[in-house]
């Protein structure tokens, strides 16, 4: 994870895969998943095994929320 802003922007990489995130102080979040792609409208939401959700992509573990 590299957080340029951590509150506002940051990028996920795996496995080649780039996912990028933007949040801004209205509450709406921004993710699209490879460069170049369209930025959609994502809702976070919790999972029951504790995972945080961005649309279709999940976190497991400690993540760093601050």
């Amino acid at each position: 994870m590299v957080a340029s802003s951590p509150r506002d922007r940051w990028v996920l990489t795996w496995n080649q895969q780039r996912v990028e995130f933007v949040h801004d102080v209205s509450g709406q979040m921004m993710m699209r998943v490879g460069e170049g792609e369209d930025w959609r409208e994502v809702q976070p939401f919790w999972t029951a095994d504790h995972s945080v959700c961005w649309g279709s992509v999940c976190a497991t573990g400690d993540v760093p929320l601050e």
